[in-house]
């Protein structure tokens, strides 16, 4: 079992079964906060990062072949990294115009660097985080459902939600599998 955020994508479902969800998640990107770069077109001929094999990543390549579709060009490059601390240093530096990550991420940067970072718009649909189990595990995956569950019955999911990242998820789905 993974006991990390792991975001439930189609993917990702023929190898893992997934927990009741724990917070809701939307791929976005951020930018300086002086950019003039606001929407997801803006993004097409500039440089954007992401961490390397991240499922945020591999939204926003989706993202980018939509602009292309649509509009005939995409990114510039996307330039992966393997952490996000690199990829916001080099948003800062001026060596990316943007960085894809998951709101909550992105959200906490801007409310550690107000002065300098700024939160754009989705570049992928709303989904979940939730905790991965080896698919076909079912014995674990009650058990952790189960205790889950009973967490988001009493309300104290939600507290800690409200606590961390200063917003609650009450309307998730019970299963994302």
């Amino acid at each position: 079992m993974a006991l990390s955020a792991v975001l439930a994508t189609d993917a990702r479902k023929p190898n893992f079964d997934f927990t009741t969800p724990t917070a809701a998640s939307t791929t976005m990107f951020a930018t300086k906060k002086d950019s003039d770069i606001m929407t997801g077109k803006d993004l097409i001929g500039k440089v954007v990062a992401s961490e390397t094999g991240s499922a945020f990543l591999a939204e926003f390549k989706l993202y980018n072949e939509m602009l292309k579709a649509e509009y005939g060009e995409g990114v510039a490059k996307i330039v992966e990294y393997h952490g996000y601390p690199e990829a916001y240093q080099d948003l800062g530096f001026g060596r990316v115009d943007a960085v894809v990550n998951t709101d909550l991420a992105l959200y906490s940067l801007v409310a550690e660097r107000p002065d300098m970072f700024a939160v754009r718009e989705p570049v992928g649909d709303p989904s979940y985080l939730t905790w991965a189990v080896k698919e076909g595990n079912t014995a674990i995956l009650e058990i952790v459902n189960g205790a889950l569950l009973k967490i988001r019955e009493s309300g104290e999911m939600y507290r800690l939600q409200q606590k961390w990242p200063n917003t609650s998820y009450e309307n998730m789905p019970i299963d994302v599998n």
